[in-house]
C-alpha cells in the first residue's frame, strides 16, 4: 500500500512554470517559493517537458532542490540527474514517415532531439532566412535559448539514420496561419497514422514514439514509485499536456491562457503557477 501523506506535482514547463517569462530569471519568484515550500513539506516534483534534459539541470539549479524529469514528452525519464528509461524511433520508419509528411503537408522546417543533439534544426523553405534569423532568435530567448545545430537536409538526414531519436517536431511557419494548421494536422495524423504519437503545441508538431506521452510517462513513474493515482497533481497549458490531463483529471490544472481546446481537459483553470499554493499546500 502506497503511502499517502506527500503529493507529486507534475508540471510542464513552457507556458506553464516557465509563465510569465523572465528572460533573465527563468522563474518567476512567487513560483519559486512555492515550489520550495512544497518540496520541504516533503512532496516531490516532476517536471514532464517537450525539452530536452539540458532544462532539468538549469530547474534544479534555480529552486535548489531535488526534481525528476521527464524529458522529450517522456520519452526519456531521470531521477535526479540519472537516466532511468528511454524510447526511441526506428530509426528507417521514421524517415520514411517524415517524407510522407514532407510531401504531404510541406513543412517550412524539421527539428529533432537525440541522444548525441539536444535540438538539430533542419530548415525547408526560406533556408537562407533561416540561417540567418535563427541564431538571433535564439540569442533573444534568454536564459530559455537552449544548444541547438543548424544542418542542411543531407547532415538532417544522416543524423536521422545514425542518432537515437527521442523526439521530432514539425513547423509550418511563424504566424498565426502556421498554428492554425499545425492544429490540423496534428489531428489528421492521430486519426489517420498510426506510427507514433502526436500532438499541436502552438505553431509546431511534437512526435514521439507511440506510447510515449507525459499521461503514460506518469504511469509508468506511479508503477516504478509504488504511487497512488490520487498521490498526482498535474499541470499544463498545451497540446502535449492533454494526455495528463485525461489520465489524472480529478487533479488537473491548466493555465487560463491556454486555448480553450486543451482547457476542456483539465478540471482546474489558474491563472499563475503560484496559484497552486492554495490547492496544494
Amino acid at each position: 500500500m502506497a503511502e499517502k501523506e506527500f503529493k507529486v506535482l507534475v508540471t510542464d514547463l513552457d507556458g506553464t512554470l516557465f509563465y510569465p517569462k523572465r528572460k533573465l530569471r527563468l522563474i518567476p519568484k512567487k513560483s519559486i517559493k512555492f515550489l520550495q515550500d512544497f518540496i520541504d513539506e516533503g512532496n516531490k516534483l516532476v517536471i514532464a517537458s517537450g525539452r530536452n534534459f539540458e532544462f532539468s539541470k538549469k530547474v534544479m539549479n534555480k529552486i535548489k532542490r531535488k526534481v525528476d524529469f521527464f524529458g522529450c514528452n517522456s520519452a526519456l525519464m531521470f531521477d535526479g540527474d540519472k537516466l532511468v528509461y528511454e524510447k526511441h524511433f526506428e530509426n528507417d520508419k521514421l524517415i520514411e514517415y517524415l517524407n510522407m509528411i514532407i510531401d504531404k503537408f510541406a513543412p517550412s522546417s524539421l527539428a529533432v532531439m537525440t541522444d548525441k543533439n539536444n535540438l538539430v534544426v533542419c530548415p525547408l523553405k526560406f533556408k537562407v532566412l533561416t540561417n540567418m534569423f535563427y541564431p538571433f532568435w535564439s540569442l533573444s530567448q534568454g536564459v530559455y535559448k537552449e544548444p541547438y545545430i543548424l544542418v542542411n537536409k543531407e547532415k538532417f538526414y544522416n543524423i536521422l539514420k545514425s542518432d537515437k531519436i527521442f523526439k521530432v517536431m514539425i513547423f509550418f511557419g511563424l504566424t498565426k496561419l502556421a498554428e492554425s494548421k499545425a492544429t490540423i494536422v496534428s489531428s489528421y495524423l492521430r486519426k489517420n497514422e498510426k506510427f507514433c504519437e502526436a500532438s499541436s503545441s502552438s505553431i509546431s508538431i511534437e512526435l514521439t514514439p507511440l506510447g510515449v506521452n507525459k499521461g503514460e510517462g506518469i504511469d509508468i513513474y506511479v508503477k516504478n514509485h509504488n504511487l497512488d493515482k490520487d498521490q498526482i497533481y498535474v499541470i499544463g497549458d498545451s497540446g502535449n499536456d492533454v494526455p495528463m490531463f485525461k489520465k489524472y483529471y480529478e487533479h488537473s490544472f491548466c493555465m487560463s491562457h491556454a486555448n480553450a481546446g486543451v482547457q476542456k481537459n483539465a478540471k482546474n483553470i489558474i491563472k499563475r503557477f503560484s496559484d497552486l499554493k492554495d490547492y496544494l499546500l
